[in-house]
């Protein structure tokens, strides 16, 4: 398996890379098809996977954030938030509690933040107060992006 994924020069090096390219071939797909609404859903999504990538988070943490964009994207293209009133709550829910912690490893790649040693209770409620608000405030942005988007480009987010 080793083998298969880790060779110098290709953009498949794990079994991750293989689910991000659920995300170009959707936007290529969706230009094929000339709706614009799923070109942009899965080109931002595409965006927000590769970013993810290169910040190189522990696997599971990138599985995760992965399988909750993919929700968030059939969600839209399948009217599932409209068809099914939890869904919403799910995925609203999810999305945030796993872009905190790369929001956070990103903040502190970039030198903003400095990384808490938690070697005290102190300094792990510090850590895990840090991650949770930053979790609160990617949902409130993403709210009022909506908010604000949905009757501009009623297509895209809805």
């Amino acid at each position: 398996m080793e083998r298969v994924f880790r060779r110098s020069g290709s953009l498949i090096k794990s079994p991750l890379d293989v689910g991000r390219l659920f995300f170009y071939s959707g936007t290529v797909y969706f230009f094929w098809v000339g709706n614009m609404g799923g070109v942009w859903r899965f080109a931002l999504a595409a965006l927000a996977v590769t970013i993810v990538r290169v910040l190189k988070p522990v696997w599971w943490l990138d599985l995760g954030f992965q399988a909750v964009l993919a929700l968030q994207i059939v969600g839209n293209v399948a009217h599932l938030f409209e068809n099914y009133a939890y869904f919403d709550k799910l995925v609203h829910t999810a999305l945030p509690m796993l872009a905190a912690p790369i929001i956070f490893i990103l903040l502190y790649r970039l030198g903003v933040y400095p990384m808490p040693q938690a070697n005290n209770g102190a300094q792990k409620w510090q850590l895990f107060i840090t991650i949770s608000l930053l979790g609160v405030g990617a949902a409130v942005l993403w709210e009022a992006t909506e908010f604000i988007l949905d009757p501009l480009l009623p297509d895209l987010l809805q």
